[in-house]
C-alpha cells in the first residue's frame, strides 16, 4: 500500500503543476504489470482508490487522451455515492460533465446538467465553485464562452475547498481550450 501511496503523492504534484510528460513517465515506471498495478490500487481504501482514480483521469485529460480517462471516471461514479464524502462525489461528477464538454456531447451535457441541478435543490449543501462549473457548462452550451469567463473563474473568490475543487478540475485549461478552438 505504502509504494502506492508514495506514486499517489509524487503523481499529484506533478498534475498540479502540469507536468503531465514528467507524470505519464513516472507512471509508465510503475506500470509493467497492468493488472497487477490494478490489483494494487483495488486494495486501497475506497476514499484513497478513488482520490488516485481521479488523479488518473486528470492525467490522461491534461495528457490529452478522454477515452481511457472516461472509463476510468465511469468506474469512479459506479461506486455508492454514500461511500464517499461529499467533495469526492461532487469533483468526480464535475469532472464527468466537463469530460463530457471536452468530447462535445452537449445532448449528454444537458440532460446531466437538469440531474445535476436537480440533486442540487433536495441537497442542502451548495458550494459555490460547483455553482460556477455549473454556470460556465451552461455558457458553453449556449456559446457564450468567452475570455470573461477566464477572468470570472479568475476573480472566484470561494472557500479554500472550493479553490481546490476547480484547481482539481483543471477549469481554467478546460476554459482555454475551449478558447482556442474558436479562434
Amino acid at each position: 500500500m505504502v509504494p502506492y501511496l508514495v506514486l499517489y503523492f509524487s503523481l499529484l504534484r506533478l498534475v498540479d503543476q502540469k507536468h503531465y510528460a514528467d507524470a505519464v513517465a513516472l507512471l509508465a515506471s510503475h506500470q509493467i504489470d497492468l493488472a497487477g498495478f490494478e490489483r494494487g490500487i483495488s486494495q486501497l481504501p475506497m476514499t484513497t482508490r478513488t482520490e488516485f482514480n481521479l488523479l488518473l483521469v486528470r492525467l490522461g485529460i491534461g495528457w490529452g487522451q478522454l477515452s481511457a480517462p472516461l472509463v476510468r471516471l465511469n468506474r469512479v461514479l459506479a461506486l455508492p455515492v454514500r461511500s464517499l464524502p461529499g467533495t469526492l462525489s461532487t469533483q468526480s461528477r464535475l469532472l464527468n460533465l466537463l469530460l463530457y464538454a471536452r468530447l462535445g456531447n452537449a445532448d449528454y451535457l444537458t440532460h446531466a446538467l437538469r440531474s445535476v441541478e436537480r440533486k442540487r435543490k433536495k441537497s442542502s449543501q451548495t458550494l459555490t465553485g460547483e455553482q460556477l462549473v455549473i454556470d460556465l457548462l451552461r455558457q458553453w452550451l449556449g456559446g457564450r464562452l468567452t475570455k470573461a469567463s477566464l477572468a470570472q473563474t479568475d476573480a472566484f473568490s470561494g472557500s479554500p475547498a472550493d479553490r481546490q475543487l476547480l484547481q482539481n478540475l483543471d477549469l481554467r485549461c478546460w476554459i482555454q481550450s475551449v478558447l482556442g478552438m474558436y479562434s
